[in-house]
């Protein structure tokens, strides 16, 4: 499920990475508790499953660093790194 690791909190308001702490489900509503990781304060966020636009997506982190790093990897090319010279 995901307990206790890092999510990216994306709302029309701004977003954040908050830690996974437990979920719940309910005629149709997730409910989930997440925990800011400097501050430990909890927030809960209701997610109407049947809503075609839900107020909030919750994105592992590290699947945005997997996605990161495969990009950065697979356009590195060695022979384009410049050389330093010493002068």
């Amino acid at each position: 499920m995901g307990f206790n690791q890092q999510y990216l909190i994306i709302s029309r308001h701004g977003f954040d990475v908050y830690i996974l702490k437990s979920v719940d489900y309910n005629s149709g509503v997730l409910q989930m508790l997440f925990s800011e990781p400097d501050t430990e304060c909890v927030i809960e966020l209701t997610i109407d499953i049947n809503n075609e636009h839900p107020e909030y997506l919750a994105i592992r982190w590290n699947d945005i660093k997997d996605m990161v790093y495969d990009e950065v990897v697979s356009n590195y090319n060695a022979a384009d790194l410049l050389e330093l010279n010493e002068e």
